[in-house]
C-alpha cells in the first residue's frame, strides 16, 4: 500500500521548470506580437486606401458633372481621380476609371467608377508580401436642369 501513495505522490508532485517561460516568449509571444501588429497595420493602410478611392470616386463624379460634353466628363473624371489619388495615401499600382453617361441631359446623372489595384508590400511595409488587393467606389452625381449640355 506504501508503494502505491509513494507512487502517486511522485505523480501529484509540482515540477519546476526553470527558464520556461522565457522560451515561450521568445519562440511564440513575441513573434505573435509582431504578426498581430503588421496585421493592425495592413488593416489600417487598407482602410485609408479606400477612403482615398471613395473620395476620388466623389471628385470625379463631381469633375465630371461640371463638363459639357460626355466625353470631356470621362476626361474630366479619369484627371480629377488620378489627382486626388496621387494626394492621399493609397498608391494605385493600377488604376481604372469608368465614366457611365447614359443619363447624360439636362437633370440627368453620371456615375463614375473608380477601381485602384494596391500592392499588399506597399500596404504592410513589408517588401516580401506578394499579391495585390483591389478596393473600388461609386459615385453619382447630378447634372444641373438649367445648364446647356451637349448629349
Amino acid at each position: 500500500m506504501r508503494r502505491w501513495t509513494c507512487r502517486l505522490r511522485r505523480a501529484l508532485r509540482v515540477r519546476r521548470d526553470r527558464g520556461s517561460t522565457s522560451v515561450e516568449m521568445v519562440g511564440f509571444a513575441i513573434p505573435g506580437t509582431v504578426m498581430a501588429i503588421v496585421l493592425a497595420y495592413s488593416a489600417f493602410n487598407l482602410g485609408l486606401s479606400s477612403l482615398d478611392v471613395t473620395t476620388a470616386a466623389a471628385a470625379a463624379a463631381r469633375a465630371a458633372s461640371l463638363q459639357r460634353t460626355a466625353s470631356a466628363a470621362a476626361v474630366a473624371a479619369q484627371n480629377a481621380a488620378a489627382d486626388t489619388l496621387a494626394t492621399g495615401s493609397a498608391t494605385c499600382a493600377d488604376l481604372d476609371v469608368e465614366t457611365d453617361t447614359s443619363r447624360w441631359g439636362r437633370g440627368g446623372t453620371v456615375t463614375v467608377t473608380v477601381r485602384c489595384t494596391v500592392l499588399l508590400r506597399r500596404m504592410s511595409g513589408l517588401d516580401f508580401i506578394p499579391g495585390s488587393l483591389t478596393t473600388s467606389a461609386r459615385a453619382t452625381a447630378p447634372l444641373e436642369t438649367y445648364r446647356t449640355v451637349d448629349t
